[in-house]
């Protein structure tokens, strides 16, 4: 791995915070001296590949470097295992989502607002859940079964 690569890497190991911005990253390569832009997008597709950060290039996904796995997986966890959406057999409006993922005393990780997008976007990507319509998705796998018997 090239020193600047290598320097990219451990910039991006030594921040505390769950992700980052494209333009964080981007100052990230610049002060490394990876200054071109298909050279960012290698080593962003390589460091995605180690395992340092999760980037996926899908549009409503690109702009978020997540840092911290654990925190996209603990923001889907809580919305799977909603007891919100438990009641509303897998039906949630994007708005309620703020009562899901920031419940007191639930969460090490704190879930902004302007993030609720991108982890439904991530969930959709993983086919975990689908738009209903732009406010509300449907998390099939709390939908009720209705058993028939046959007498």
């Amino acid at each position: 791995m090239p020193p600047s690569w290598n320097n990219v890497k451990t910039q991006l190991e030594q921040i505390n915070k769950s992700f980052i911005s494209y333009e964080d990253y981007i100052n990230i390569c610049e002060r490394s001296k990876v200054i071109e832009k298909t050279t960012q997008n290698i080593l962003v597709d390589f460091l995605h590949n180690l395992g340092v950060i999760l980037h996926f290039k899908d549009f409503e996904l690109h702009d978020t470097y997540v840092l911290d796995p654990k925190w996209v997986t603990n923001a889907v966890y809580k919305i799977v295992c909603s007891e919100l959406l438990a009641k509303k057999n897998g039906k949630l409006k994007l708005n309620q989502l703020d009562i899901v993922l920031n419940s007191v005393n639930t969460s090490l990780h704190l879930y902004p607002r302007n993030k609720f997008r991108y982890l439904i976007g991530l969930m959709k990507k993983f086919e975990l859940c689908y738009e209903i319509d732009a406010e509300t998705i449907l998390i099939p796998s709390l939908l009720k079964i209705q058993e028939h018997t046959l007498f």
